[in-house]
């Protein structure tokens, strides 16, 4: 597992992440494929990655503060 980024910036690109999701949908597994930017106003007012995730949703707003490192 990697460790908690110091920023969310290009260096996530292509990052595996698991994400718990509120009721009744749990855990999801995604790969954080690109970076959302002013350039697409619409997405960047609410998003911020671009995460493909296994049930097929792709955009997301990603903080520092949600990331909980995995226990060993």
């Amino acid at each position: 597992m990697a460790a908690k980024p110091t920023a969310l910036n290009d260096s996530v690109l292509g990052a595996t992440i698991f994400r718990r999701w509120d009721a009744p949908y749990g855990w999801c597994v995604g790969k954080i494929s690109s970076k959302i930017t002013a350039d697409t106003p619409r997405l960047f007012r609410n998003f911020n990655f671009r995460c493909v995730w296994s049930d097929g949703w792709t955009n997301n707003m990603l903080t520092l503060e949600q990331y909980v490192p995995a226990a060993h």
